[in-house]
């Protein structure tokens, strides 16, 4: 499991230890209005939950969400990769969730360029998918400028997504 850095950002693999910094992410309902089917926080057992799955998921894969910091400390959100069902196949995802006071500074285009870089490079993966709801044009806008572009219609949680694909070879 690396680190991996980026001119403002380290990140680190995501597992129980990071807790307390998913809670900033995961207790906002601002951020959350994005981030679930029904756009409410989740409760903490729910956070451990999933810091428990990403650590078994970079126990199982070598790869997972990594927790994204400024360089001075502060936790901002995580940015990585997800090996799961995706509109009955199976995909590796890009997934990402800021901090909303982190939002429209680049800051996922530039962890993911790292964990897009590194998907190639070191993982050899051919192909990426990433999804979010039609609304949601932020995150629309942080694919594309990543390279993603728009693939189809699914479904994703009961709700309409659009999915879009990165071939990185």
């Amino acid at each position: 499991m690396s680190a991996l850095e980026t001119d403002r950002l380290r990140g680190t693999p995501l597992g129980p230890a990071d807790l307390g910094d998913m809670r900033l992410i995961h207790a906002d309902p601002t951020a959350m209005v994005t981030l679930t089917a029904d756009g409410r926080p989740l409760a903490e057992a729910v956070t451990a939950e999933r810091l428990d799955l990403f650590a078994r998921h970079w126990a199982e894969h070598g790869f997972g969400p990594w927790g994204w910091r400024l360089r001075g400390g502060d936790f901002v959100g995580y940015c990585g990769l997800k090996r799961g069902p995706v509109d009955g196949g199976t995909e590796v995802e890009l997934l990402y969730g800021l901090r909303p006071a982190y939002w429209r500074q680049g800051l996922v285009r530039e962890a993911g360029r790292a964990v897009l870089a590194h998907a190639r490079d070191a993982l050899g993966l051919d192909s990426l998918v990433c999804f979010t709801l039609p609304t949601n044009r932020d995150s629309r806008r942080a694919m594309e400028g990543l390279g993603f572009a728009f693939e189809r219609h699914i479904r994703h949680a009961g709700l309409p997504h659009v999915l879009y694909r990165l071939r990185l070879r």
